[in-house]
C-alpha cells in the first residue's frame, strides 16, 4: 500500500512543487556586539528608496543595557541608540506612517521617533490643532500603525493620536477602556484593528477612521480565545494566528485550533515537540511566507507555518544536542526573503551546510497508518525514494530501524565547488528507490522516514509491502 506523507507532521522538510523537500541550510550573516544578545528585531522598507533596514535590539548580558543599532540592508551600522537597561526578553513595538517611525515597548522609558532609514530621538508630544484637546505625554506600551494612527496600548486603555503629518500628539478624548489589560495589537489584513487582552480579544473596523480627531467606531469581541502574554498572536498574509493551550488557531468561522504536532507514536528520527501549553512557552512571528512560532530558549525549535505553500514543518539544527534555535524576531530581504534573528546571530537560509558545526540538515517525516478495521498487518518491506545520491536515507516500522545509502551512479553528481564544498557534493535531481526489510505485525503503524541534505527530494509515497494478513489479535508491538 501507498502511504502519502506530504500531509505527515514534517521536521526539516518543506513543500515544494516536485514533492517533499529538505530545507536548506541556515547561514550565520551577522552577530551581535561581544557580551551581548539580541532580544528583537525588526526590517523597515523606506518608501521612497524601497531600501530595507534593520532595527536590531542588542542587549549586554551584564547589566542588561539594550541599545537599538540601525543597518542598511546589507548590515552595515548607519545609527545607534541607547535605551537603558531593560527587563530580559523585553516587549518591542513599532509603528510607521508617512515614512515616520515610532518604536515602543511597555518597559521603556520614553518611546522613540524617527525617519524609516533615519536617526532616532526620543519621542516628545507636540501640541494639538484643536484648542479643546490638551496633549499627553507619550506614554510606554504597546504601538502598531492603524491606517493611518499609531495606536498606544497601555495597560487596558488604548490611545489614539491625532490625525495629521505629525503623529506625537495623543489626547485623552481618544482613549479606549478595554476590560482587561491589552498585551498584543496590530492591524489585521482586513483593516480591523485587534486588541488581544486578558479578558479576550476585541476588534475594531478600520471604518472608525476618517471621521475627523476621534476615533468612534463598533468594539466587537471574538469569542473562544484566551492569551496569556504578549506576542500570542500576529496576522500575516491575510490570515490572523493566535497561540492556544493545545496549538495554533486561524480567527474566521469557528476559530478551530490546530494541533501543530498530530503525531503521536514513539520518536526515534524526529524530535520530541509537544509542548503543555504554547501559550506560556511559546510566541509567534509574522514572516512573508506566514508565521513562526518560536520558544525563546525553552525549546531550542520552531515551527515554520507557511501559509503561500500549504505546510507546516518543525526546524531544529543537526546537532540540536550542542545549539538551540532560539528564535527572537524575523527580518526580511528587499526581494521578501525571510530572515530569522536568533539571540547569537541572524541567519538566512541558503547553502549546504549548516552554521556553528558544519553538517548536513536531515529531513524527516512521521505519521501513523491505521490497518483495516480489524485486520493487522505483517509489514515485510518498505520503500522510500529519494534524490540524495550517495547520502544516508532511513525508515523506521513501529520498532524496527533500517538505514541505507540512496544508489547512485558516476551522472549523478552535478557540481562539486568551494562554495557548496567538494566533500559535500550537490547531487543529481533523480529519484531512486531504496527497500528495507521489516518483521512487524501491528494494527497501528507509527512510521518514521528522513533522508539527509539540503534541497534533497524526498518522494512522499512511501510504499509498505504487507503480508500474513490475519483476525485481529491486538498490537503486538
Amino acid at each position: 500500500m501507498l502511504i502519502d506523507i506530504s500531509d505527515a507532521e514534517l521536521h526539516n522538510l518543506v513543500k515544494r512543487k516536485n514533492g517533499l523537500e529538505v530545507r536548506e541550510a541556515l547561514v550565520d550573516i551577522k552577530q551581535p556586539t561581544v557580551g551581548c544578545k539580541y532580544v528583537g528585531g525588526f526590517s523597515a522598507e523606506s518608501p521612497f528608496t524601497t531600501e530595507v533596514w534593520h532595527y536590531l535590539f542588542e542587549q549586554n548580558t551584564t547589566d542588561r543595557k539594550v541599545t537599538l543599532r540601525v543597518y542598511t540592508e546589507d548590515f552595515v551600522e548607519m545609527y545607534s541608540h541607547g535605551l537603558g537597561a531593560l527587563p530580559s526578553n523585553p516587549i518591542i513595538t513599532h509603528a510607521i506612517y508617512n515614512n515616520q517611525i515610532m518604536i515602543n515597548g511597555p518597559s521603556f522609558s520614553t518611546p522613540l521617533y524617527g525617519l524609516v532609514g533615519g536617526g532616532i530621538i526620543d519621542a516628545v508630544k507636540t501640541e494639538s490643532q484643536n484648542p479643546d484637546s490638551t496633549a499627553l505625554e507619550i506614554m510606554p506600551g504597546l504601538i502598531c500603525s492603524f491606517g493611518d494612527r499609531m495606536p498606544i496600548a497601555q495597560g487596558n486603555i488604548v490611545y489614539f493620536n491625532d490625525p495629521g503629518v505629525d503623529p506625537r500628539t495623543y489626547v485623552s478624548q481618544n482613549a479606549l477602556p478595554l476590560p482587561g489589560t491589552v498585551y498584543d495589537m496590530f492591524q489585521g489584513d482586513d483593516g480591523a484593528l485587534y486588541m488581544f487582552t486578558s479578558a479576550g480579544v476585541f476588534f475594531m473596523a478600520q471604518d472608525a477612521l476618517g471621521k475627523g480627531q476621534r476615533v468612534e467606531g463598533f468594539v466587537g469581541s471574538i469569542p473562544g480565545l484566551q492569551i496569556s502574554k504578549s506576542r500570542n498572536a500576529a496576522a500575516s498574509n491575510g490570515v490572523v494566528a493566535v497561540l492556544q493551550r493545545h496549538g495554533v488557531a486561524i480567527l474566521g468561522g469557528r476559530n478551530q485550533v490546530i494541533d501543530v504536532a498530530p503525531y503521536k507514536g514513539p520518536r526515534y528520527a524526529v524530535r520530541q515537540v509537544e509542548v503543555e501549553d504554547y501559550r506560556i512557552s511559546g510566541e509567534i512571528h509574522a514572516t512573508p511566507e506566514g508565521f513562526i512560532v518560536a520558544f525563546r530558549g525553552q525549546e531550542g525549535f520552531f515551527l515554520d507555518f507557511n501559509l503561500r505553500e500549504g505546510y507546516r514543518s518543525y526546524v531544529w539544527h543537526p546537532n540540536y544536542a550542542f545549539y538551540s534555535l532560539n528564535v527572537v524576531g524575523t527580518l526580511r530581504s528587499r526581494e521578501n526573503s525571510n530572515l530569522l534573528l536568533l539571540e547569537d546571530r541572524v541567519v538566512m537560509s541558503c547553502g549546504n551546510f549548516e552554521f556553528y558545526i558544519g553538517a548536513f540538515v536531515r529531513g524527516c517525516a512521521a505519521i501513523e497508518v491505521d490497518s483495516p478495521e480489524g485486520i493487522e498487518s505483517l509489514v515485510r518491506r518498505g520503500v522510500l525514494s529519494s534524490d540524495n545520491a550517495s547520502g544516508y536515507i532511513g525508515m523506521r516500522v513501529g520498532h524496527s530501524y533500517q538505514a541505507d545509502t540512496t544508489p547512485t551512479r558516476g551522472s549523478d553528481v552535478v557540481i562539486g565547488t568551494t562554495e557548496w564544498d567538494n566533500a559535500g557534493k550537490y547531487n543529481g535531481r533523480r529519484l531512486r528507490s531504496t527497500r528495507f526489510s521489516f518483521s512487524e505485525r501491528m494494527t497501528n503503524m507509527p512510521m518514521e522516514v528522513y533522508t539527509t541534505g539540503s534541497m534533497r527530494r524526498l518522494e512522499s509515497n512511501v510504499e509498505l509491502i504487507a503480508k500474513g494478513q490475519g483476525r485481529k489479535r491486538g498490537d503486538k508491538r
